[in-house]
């Protein structure tokens, strides 16, 4: 481990200055700009899986889920479930400066270039006898 090359970042996320440590060769599934679909929630927020948001950015360590989290903007304004850091419940209508956080491992990044909904698509109809 003498060898790792360790990047820190000093954040202020949720209005708490931290430092993130990210060891070399670390693999995170979106970055900020990204749009991304949400594919996993806490048990009391499921509701808030397939919506669809833009990754803002910065990363930082959320010490209650223990995951590396984005700041994240829902598309559209609509209503999340939200939990506080002291783990209570709360339901809000999310825009883009809500400055929520969800974690990267929980979301999947969309590429636009994946979808081309210009090309033709041809269609076919089986004949039943």
């Amino acid at each position: 481990m003498a060898n790792a090359l360790l990047l820190r970042f000093a954040l202020a996320s949720a209005g708490n200055a931290e430092i993130l440590e990210l060891k070399q060769g670390m693999k995170l599934r979106c970055k900020s700009g990204d749009l991304a679909l949400v594919i996993h929630d806490e048990v009391m927020c499921r509701q808030n899986i397939g919506k669809l948001v833009r990754v803002a950015g910065p990363i930082g360590y959320n010490r209650r889920l223990k995951k590396q989290c984005w700041l994240i903007e829902p598309v559209k304004a609509e209503l999340w479930q939200c939990v506080t850091t002291k783990v209570k419940h709360y339901q809000k209508i999310v825009t883009f400066a809500s400055n929520l956080e969800h974690p990267d491992d929980w979301l999947l990044p969309i590429d636009p270039e994946a979808w081309s909904l210009d090309e033709e698509v041809k269609v076919e109809f089986l004949e039943i006898a």
